[in-house]
């Protein structure tokens, strides 16, 4: 069969295969799973970190602070895009 862009029938045939199965209802508990401690544990590791650093006394504090400023001014795919374009 040839695939058209215009289709001649609208058939739901793919819904009801998708839903039949537990395939769709197990992916979307993982995402929301992963989603939610995904979450909880980035809030606290972040008020873990930022308290010492906020107190001023953590003697490498200077340094965690620019480290941690300088990784999120630069996007996961800044460094492979501008080797990609260099080159």
């Amino acid at each position: 069969m040839a695939f058209t862009f215009i289709p001649h029938s609208l058939s739901l045939a793919a819904y009801q295969i998708l839903f039949e199965g537990k395939q769709i209802f197990m992916s979307y508990g993982v995402t929301i799973f992963i989603t939610v401690v995904g979450t909880l544990l980035s809030l606290i590791l972040s008020a873990m970190m930022a308290h010492p650093l906020s107190t001023g006394r953590l003697k490498l504090g200077n340094t965690i602070n620019f480290l941690v400023y300088f990784t999120t001014l630069f996007g996961a795919g800044l460094v492979p895009s501008c080797l990609l374009i260099s080159k």
